[in-house]
């Protein structure tokens, strides 16, 4: 069981968090994880392995070897206030 806090939701809905993770500019199905920390917010993702790229088997997100998934890490680093330039 885990503790409560005044004021912190005992659960957030998914369509509240698929919201978030769609406004960071992530596909929330090639997310791996979400994780927050006062500097930034940090992402694992699949890697973009299409059937036919050099090194991918024709089984979605695993290596050849068909063990593992492969991922990339991100960091979006947070920012004083201003809004960073869109792409």
């Amino acid at each position: 069981m885990s503790v409560t806090i005044p004021g912190v939701p005992a659960s957030v809905p998914r369509a509240r968090v698929l919201d978030l993770i769609e406004s960071l500019g992530f596909d929330p199905r090639e997310l791996v994880s979400l994780h927050f920390e006062p500097g930034g917010i940090y992402a694992e993702v699949f890697a973009d392995q299409r059937p036919g790229r050099p090194g991918f088997t024709e089984r979605w997100r695993f290596t050849t070897d068909g063990q593992a998934a492969a991922t990339h890490r991100i960091c979006i680093p947070i920012t004083e206030d201003k809004e960073p330039p869109t792409s």
